[in-house]
């Protein structure tokens, strides 16, 4: 007698269906895995190193001050004077950029919008995406959601630099207009 003959054909079936699903989530997680991938780098840097690439981000995002600032408890307040009187463009990127002294590594992200989007949609998404790249986790509450950056739009959304020089950049942006393409 064959195993399947055995099974009742309404296990057999739970039975397909499981191992579908299951096939479905290998498939899925092998997906997101390569796209997590694709959205970020990580390269050797020394603390020169580290600040000119920091310079240069800064230059290209103009004067303007960070949108989200902490108090000294770790507690985000939002700059929201800096949100323009006209609708923005549309994010499409937020973008870190962290150098750990320790490690002596550059780490540069750059997440779609709309995965944030998904992400945010359970609660705390972009608390836990930008804590993610803050190296003092424990401290970083975020009081922040996905329609305060679009409010904002793009620009600096923070900058820290800790005391043994470790560093955090993170800026939204939008794609390029044709006239900004040229």
């Amino acid at each position: 007698m064959h195993a399947s003959e055995a099974m009742p054909k309404k296990a057999l079936k739970a039975w397909r269906w499981l191992r579908w699903l299951l096939l479905g989530g290998v498939v899925g997680i092998a997906i997101f895995a390569t796209m997590a991938a694709s959205w970020s780098s990580s390269e050797p840097a020394n603390a020169e190193q580290a600040a000119a690439q920091f310079a240069a981000q800064m230059e290209l995002l103009g004067p303007s001050p960070p949108y989200i600032d902490l108090d000294e408890s770790g507690k985000t307040f939002l700059h929201t004077e800096l949100e323009p009187q006209v609708p923005p463009a549309e994010i499409t990127t937020l973008n870190a950029m962290v150098w750990l002294s320790g490690s002596d590594r550059l780490l540069q992200t750059h997440i779609p919008m709309w995965f944030v989007r998904v992400k945010d949609m359970g609660g705390n998404g972009l608390t836990v995406l930008l804590s993610a790249a803050e190296w003092d986790i424990g401290n970083l509450q975020l009081d922040l959601d996905v329609k305060a950056l679009e409010r904002r739009g793009s620009g600096l959304l923070m900058h820290r630099q800790q005391a043994d020089g470790s560093r955090l950049l993170v800026w939204s942006s939008s794609a390029p207009t044709s006239a900004e393409e040229h």
